[in-house]
């Protein structure tokens, strides 16, 4: 859905606003979210919170571990459940009437089919932290030091003779590439995440930019 400045501030207003925020893990998704909850009275759902309570797993950590990675056997069938689950509470959200509203959705989000897709595009004005060049090789290094689950769709190749962390290593860029490409293909404004991610960023300049962002 995308909105000129004027139809942004009368949804606004009119506690009509719907904003949801895509892009990479640990990029701002959240931390937005909360913000616009907590002194905006926006409504707001968080996706991975929700999966996480349904399957009984809390902390980064534990839920990397449970997910494993794509050469572990249990992999791919944790990550078909990981991804049910997602498609389950991202299709069946209900926005309150009358209260503005903010979906924090997973980095995996464009793993996700077409139709949630073309629902998530009617329905809301979607942010796209974008990820720069600059920010792809911190990434890659966050990943092998923390790991995260992830979903790799099909960006994990195996390849010969390579050892198991050899692949992820080769492919791990791949599967950033291809998701920004389908982060920006889905973004209706674009917000640098560099700048999303500045420490101690007021809300009211957060919003200002992203007001500014839309066309006018």
């Amino acid at each position: 859905m995308i909105l000129t400045r004027s139809e942004f501030d009368e949804k606004y207003k009119n506690n009509e606003l719907k904003i949801a925020f895509i892009g990479m893990s640990n990029i701002g998704k959240s931390h937005w979210t909360t913000a616009l909850a907590k002194d905006k009275g926006f409504a707001s759902f968080s996706v991975d919170p929700a999966i996480s309570e349904s399957l009984g797993i809390e902390g980064m950590e534990d839920f990397a571990k449970w997910m494993g990675y794509p050469f572990e056997t249990h992999y791919q069938k944790r990550a078909k459940a990981y991804l049910d689950l997602e498609t389950k509470y991202t299709q069946g959200i209900t926005c309150p009437e009358g209260q503005n509203f903010a979906l924090d959705t997973t980095g995996s989000v464009i793993h996700l089919n077409d139709k949630i897709h073309q629902k998530l595009k009617e329905n809301y004005l979607i942010v796209t932290f974008d990820v720069s060049v600059d920010m792809v090789s911190d990434m890659i290094e966050d990943f092998f030091r923390v790991p995260k689950p992830v979903i790799w769709g099909e960006s994990f190749v195996p390849g010969g003779k390579e050892s198991d962390q050899e692949t992820l290593r080769r492919c791990y860029p791949k599967l950033l590439a291809y998701r920004i490409e389908k982060y920006r293909s889905l973004g209706d404004v674009f917000i640098p995440g560099e700048f999303s991610r500045i420490k101690g960023l007021p809300l009211h300049r957060f919003w200002e930019v992203l007001r500014l962002s839309l066309p006018s």
